[in-house]
């Protein structure tokens, strides 16, 4: 199966492209370091035609640098032109280190397991309760 693409449709995902990479940076890059934590970002942006708006699919993690084995892990979804946050997703990791003070010499640690909490997860003015219901809300902004 072939997609089709028309001029318009593909100079609209071109404008998309480049308003998310503007965005991206200014409300995202530009923020990810700290003496306390690092934030390690990305996106994809995507044109929905049906909708007719631009979208940015935003996926973060933030690593604090005292708190071994945490990682905070964030998802956004973004309609770019209105500068709106229509949902965001947030989970906190916990990798179970143990004895890391006793293998420092030899810089090694136990992992005896993964915790993970559910911090935030909006949609619109709604909560959710799981990632599995985040997944399908945010599948309609990043389909055609």
């Amino acid at each position: 199966m072939t997609l089709k693409i028309t001029g318009k449709e593909y100079g609209l995902r071109e404008k998309c492209g480049s308003y998310c990479i503007d965005y991206f940076h200014k409300v995202y890059r530009d923020k990810n370091k700290s003496e306390n934590y690092t934030i390690y970002s990305d996106y994809v942006s995507h044109y929905n035609k049906r909708t007719n708006k631009c979208y940015m699919f935003v996926k973060s993690k933030t690593v604090p640098k005292k708190d071994i084995g945490s990682i905070i892990s964030s998802e956004y979804i973004v309609d770019v032109h209105e500068n709106n946050t229509l949902g965001v997703i947030t989970i906190s990791s916990k990798e179970n280190i143990k004895d890391v003070d006793k293998n420092k010499t030899l810089k090694e640690s136990t992992i005896s397991g993964k915790e993970d909490a559910l911090i935030e997860c909006r949609m619109l003015e709604k909560s959710c309760k799981s990632k599995d219901e985040w997944d399908k809300f945010i599948r309609p902004f990043m389909e055609e």
